[in-house]
């Protein structure tokens, strides 16, 4: 299913869905992106951002698709044209697992597994304030976290069960 990143929002009909956080009023230019899911029709999204500047969205292997605006993330039914789960705030970086239709949430603190339809689960605190370098490798999840001190810490995180070892607030994996 065709994803485009728009520069702006069109500026002729159709409008743009409004997709927010619940209870949010209407706002203004946020991540606009058009859709173009098989056997639906082609619509344009417009999400609300959060308080930072990361902005992508990641195709599901459904008509799922993961979109962070602004930090603030959103699984969207691409054919019905709705969000099914709101996850994150401060969201940094997106990671699919391969072949599950399944992704990786990085925040500066803490990592979230999540399906398409709901998060799976959270890891405890890693680091004080930024996680760089994640990778995957097995059923593990590697990188590096960051100490109030500015010094990095290695830390390993369980694919399955979200517990971790090492970083900056080690845990009991």
């Amino acid at each position: 299913m065709p994803v485009t990143e728009l520069p702006g929002l069109p500026g002729e009909p159709p409008y743009p869905v409004q997709i927010a956080l619940p209870g949010i009023s209407t706002f203004r230019e946020g991540y606009v992106l058009k859709f173009e899911p098989k056997g639906g029709d082609t619509w344009v999204g417009n999400f609300q951002r959060g308080a930072n500047y990361f902005c992508a969205y990641l195709e599901l292997h459904t008509d799922r698709v993961a979109v962070v605006a602004g930090g603030q993330g959103y699984v969207v039914d691409a054919t019905r044209q709705v969000y099914q789960h709101t996850f994150g705030g401060d969201v940094m970086y997106l990671l699919g697992i391969d072949g599950t239709g399944e992704f990786l949430s990085v925040s500066n603190i803490d990592i979230e597994r999540h399906s398409s339809t709901h998060r799976s689960w959270r890891s405890e605190r890693i680091a004080w304030d930024g996680i760089g370098h994640v990778s995957l490798e097995g059923c593990e999840i590697l990188g590096h976290a960051r100490h109030f001190d500015d010094s990095w810490h290695n830390f390993r995180v369980n694919l399955l069960t979200g517990q971790h070892t090492g970083g900056a607030y080690p845990g009991e994996a």
